[in-house]
């Protein structure tokens, strides 16, 4: 408490102070103590980057996950699992799927082998299509940037072939698709007659002209297109991929056709036996000139042999023996005149006939 009787400062000027040195009262139990820098503030702010860093971190390999996983099914299969579909495909008798693999080609190169042939029909025709498919695709195949090789192996006609793939990615899609065609030659040229292969067809070209057929490994069953006259030298066409071209299919009259004109021969001849001259026309037939006044009494003891020539298109016929009887003016009895006996002439085929002229 304030003495009142104590003297009192003059005014305006400031009391004395206490000379005392003053000591800090102890902070009361439980009493919050501010600090300048409060470390705890420090730490919080460390922890929140840290898990700002970590967040991130997480968030980046997310994405960088889903990018890979993206690229790889926009990728699509490898270029080993393409391989393997496309033989596969051929292998099933199915050329639309094996084809939808093959990348497409440039006009100039496509006009080099006529895809006609590579169908459904044709393919799936086949008395016998590649099996036991092995593909060895290197560990590096996927890993080129555009183009690759698959070494491929497959079983046809009792043999183990092997061959390689060239494939390329697609520059659009980055697919793998097949660059080189699994397909063989068969090459038809103006001397070449249309049959059926695999029950379809096959083209033919004028002269002059030369056309590659395309054809997938398989064997293929061939037949000529009219099979009353005519038949093909083989009954199968092995086509093993491998682009040689060398293999030909003849087209030639069968043993009807030769049966036929043989028929027509003998017929011929018979004719020409019931004529009483000398000399027949249009007949194989001439007796000595002592028989150019009297009748004379043809037979025909042998017929001629027919022997085909041009692929049919004409015909000899040897190795006929015949027998004239007449009888001179001034002969006492019959004379008897035997001779060889051959003809010959052309064929031809009109519908379902065939037409012999004789020469």
């Amino acid at each position: 408490m304030t003495d009142p009787h104590a003297p009192q400062p003059a005014h305006g000027v400031p009391a004395p102070q206490n000379s005392t040195p003053q000591h800090p009262s102890p902070p009361h139990p439980g009493a919050h103590t501010a600090h300048p820098g409060s470390p705890r503030r420090t730490r919080a702010g460390a922890w929140i980057l840290l898990w700002v860093f970590v967040g991130a971190a997480v968030l980046a390999a997310v994405i960088a996950g889903v990018l890979v996983a993206v690229n790889g099914a926009n990728r699509g299969p490898s270029a080993g699992e393409v391989a393997e579909q496309y033989l596969q495909h051929i292998a099933d008798g199915d050329a639309t799927a094996a084809a939808a693999l093959v990348a497409p080609r440039p006009q100039e190169i496509e006009k080099l082998d006529d895809p006609s042939m590579l169908t459904d029909e044709v393919l799936g025709a086949a008395t016998e299509r590649i099996r036991d498919v092995v593909v060895d695709a290197p560990a590096d195949a996927d890993d080129a940037a555009s183009v690759t090789s698959v070494d491929v192996s497959f079983a046809l006609a009792g043999e183990r072939h092997d061959t390689t793939l060239s494939l390329a990615r697609d520059e659009e899609s980055g697919q793998w698709q097949v660059r080189t065609a699994l397909t063989d030659r068969f090459i038809v040229t103006e001397e070449d007659p249309a049959f059926l292969l695999g029950g379809v067809e096959t083209p033919t070209v004028d002269s002059g002209e030369v056309l590659p057929l395309a054809l997938y490994p398989a064997v293929y069953p061939v037949a000529a297109i009219d099979d009353t006259f005519y038949e093909t030298d083989i009954d199968e066409l092995v086509i093993t991929g491998a682009p040689d071209g060398t293999r030909k299919v003849a087209v030639v009259p069968n043993a009807n056709f030769s049966e036929e004109v043989q028929r027509q021969v003998d017929a011929h001849l018979d004719e020409c036996a019931t004529q009483t001259t000398w000399r027949v026309d249009g007949c194989p037939l001439s007796a000595p000139l002592d028989a150019r006044t009297v009748e004379v009494e043809w037979t025909v003891d042998t017929y001629p042999t027919v022997e085909l020539l041009l692929d049919g298109e004409m015909f000899v016929a040897r190795g006929g023996a015949v027998r004239a009887v007449y009888a001179p003016a001034d002969a006492a009895e019959p004379v008897t005149f035997e001779g060889e006996l051959s003809t010959s002439g052309t064929v031809e085929v009109s519908g379902s006939a065939l037409v012999v002229t004789f020469e």
